[in-house]
């Protein structure tokens, strides 16, 4: 999509990487996965997102700390757009990796344990 090559060339610019952007056939599930070299902690990064992401209203449960797979991560949860999405925020050395899921609200509920079932397969070396 046109959209998510000019969202990839922003981030570029900016120093990140948009390293991975997929969806379902239907488009009721997506993921996205942006990493860059900001070593800031877990929560400073999330709460720096959620910062730009307020200037649209959205719903969301807040920052959460959390540990999956013995990897410190924020895990936040938000709706906007018609979506529901599941964000996780976690390092690999000096990089602030940022790995989101959505789904369409009806569905989001049954897919966030895969979501994080998924999010607990990261390993880092």
């Amino acid at each position: 999509m046109k959209a998510n090559r000019s969202n990839a060339e922003l981030l570029h610019k900016t120093g990140g990487e948009l390293l991975f952007i997929g969806y379902t056939s239907e488009q009721t599930q997506g993921t996205r996965g942006i990493a860059i070299n900001l070593n800031e902690t877990n929560r400073e990064y999330a709460g720096e997102i959620k910062k730009l992401n307020s200037e649209e209203p959205f719903v969301d449960s807040g920052l959460i700390d959390t540990v999956i797979s013995d990897i410190p991560m924020v895990e936040w949860i938000y709706e906007r757009d018609g979506f529901r999405f599941v964000e996780f925020f976690f390092r690999a050395d000096t990089y602030n990796i940022r790995i989101a899921f959505w789904a369409k609200p009806d569905l989001f509920s049954n897919f966030l344990p895969v979501y994080e079932d998924m999010a607990g397969s990261i390993i880092i070396n």
